[in-house]
């Protein structure tokens, strides 16, 4: 498993001082977040459709192994909610190929007022093409089903893993990728090294985990996103998106994959049984530190290590 770390966006003025020098210009940032990161999740195409020009620019200034992950333009989020909207995927799609081997997963964080709807859902991964990562990020609790992992499961899609608040996605494997927004901003080195164990512990169910920081003001999200680096190092771990771990593993692999290579193989055996982990409900647990409440801005839930 390779493990790839980041934070949602880098060039922001107010990190000037904490994680860029006081002096920086806005044209060197990228190089300096580059050096630090092998990945970065890209919140501009959120708010407006990446063009092929766009997404050129950007590819030629990556250096080798560094990752963009696209989020995905609210147009297809959230004002069609999924629907009707084969045009605008087809476009986003077409920028984010120009990034080549820069190429991360693309990442759809739907409307939290959007209810569950797995056969829209189910319908909406048909149109995306196969060759394209996706992980998805529900905001509903009604999401949060068996039927949505089945669903996501059965095309390969990754289930985003959100720690928000007080809230936790349950840390489900529905795909070779995982994909973790890790956006609280009073993290401590215990919920830091309890996420590297829980992502680490899924070494047989993902081939790369994508984990990504959250940006503010005060650039603790860099910060943070620096400490989880050297704690996976610290692990003999890494996270700059070289090898992690070797593990043996049962693949989950996409219905529609499945059925293209039960064409081309002959039965010879007894097919790859999915890895499918228990249901779980939206985490509440408190991380425990020595026995002490923590503290007003890191109460939330952590997962417990697998």
């Amino acid at each position: 498993m390779r493990i790839h770390v980041g934070t949602s966006g880098y060039n922001y003025p107010e990190w000037r001082g904490s994680f860029y020098p006081e002096d920086i210009k806005a044209k060197d940032m990228f190089a300096f977040y580059a050096r630090a990161f092998r990945a970065v999740e890209i919140n501009y195409t959120f708010y407006r459709m990446p063009t092929t020009k766009t997404t050129t620019a950007w590819e030629s200034q990556a250096p080798d192994g560094f990752r963009y992950v696209l989020k995905a333009p609210r147009r297809i989020t959230h004002d069609r909610r999924l629907k009707d909207c084969a045009d605008l995927v087809g476009a986003f799609v077409e920028a984010a190929r120009v990034l080549g081997d820069h190429r991360g997963p693309l990442l759809f964080q739907l409307a939290p007022t959007f209810r569950a709807d797995t056969e829209r859902l189910a319908a909406f991964l048909d149109v995306l093409p196969a060759d394209v990562q996706a992980a998805f990020e529900f905001r509903h609790d009604s999401w949060l089903t068996d039927e949505t992992y089945r669903v996501l499961s059965d095309r390969g899609a990754a289930l985003c893993i959100a720690d928000v608040g007080e809230r936790t996605t349950p840390v489900h494997a529905t795909a070779r990728h995982g994909y973790f927004r890790l956006r609280d901003q009073g993290y401590e080195a215990a919920d830091l090294e309890r996420w590297a164990e829980t992502i680490a512990g899924r070494a047989a169910d993902w081939d790369d985990a994508w984990v990504f920081f959250k940006h503010e003001d005060e650039g603790k999200g860099a910060m943070f996103a620096r400490d989880f680096t050297a704690i996976l190092e610290r692990r003999g771990l890494t996270g700059r998106g070289q090898v992690l771990i070797a593990a043996s593993h049962t693949s989950v692999i996409p219905r529609r994959a499945k059925a293209a290579i039960q064409d081309l193989t002959p039965p010879t055996g007894s097919p790859a049984k999915e890895t499918r982990p228990p249901a779980l409900r939206p985490s509440r647990h408190r991380c425990p530190t020595r026995g002490s409440q923590r503290s007003h801005s890191a109460r939330r839930a952590v997962p417990p290590a697998p």
